[in-house]
């Protein structure tokens, strides 16, 4: 990972190469038990690793849970296509609810800059 000019790591491909959320949820609350069971805590540090594994906790239900709509599917394809070809400057993606002869959608564009 890189850093840029205004101190905030450069996130790269790279960066999330083989990583999963689940697993790392799944280190964090192991490694905060560990803590809790095996190491001398004060009571304050106790109250801050009991909390942090709650939040975890929430977190990992959030996202073991079935979401409404499936936009990783479009984030993977979206990488899939940008790895076939870096020099794509965007994608058009028509999102339909119910398949019409003359479909009524909404249009946006949505422009996302790379120092974003």
């Amino acid at each position: 990972m890189e850093i840029n000019s205004n101190n905030k790591p450069k996130l790269n491909n790279q960066f999330f190469d083989n990583f999963s959320l689940e697993d790392s949820i799944a280190n964090l609350i192991d490694t905060c038990n560990y803590n809790l069971n095996e190491r001398y805590l004060s009571h304050d540090v106790k109250e801050i690793i009991i909390f942090c594994l709650n939040e975890l906790k929430k977190i990992k239900c959030f996202i073991k849970n079935e979401i409404r709509f499936d936009y990783l599917t479009i984030q993977k394809e979206m990488d899939r296509l940008y790895k076939e070809d870096s020099s794509i400057t965007g994608y058009h993606i028509v999102f339909d609810f119910i398949e019409k002869e003359n479909p009524n959608r909404a249009k946006f564009n949505v422009l996302k800059s790379k120092t974003n």
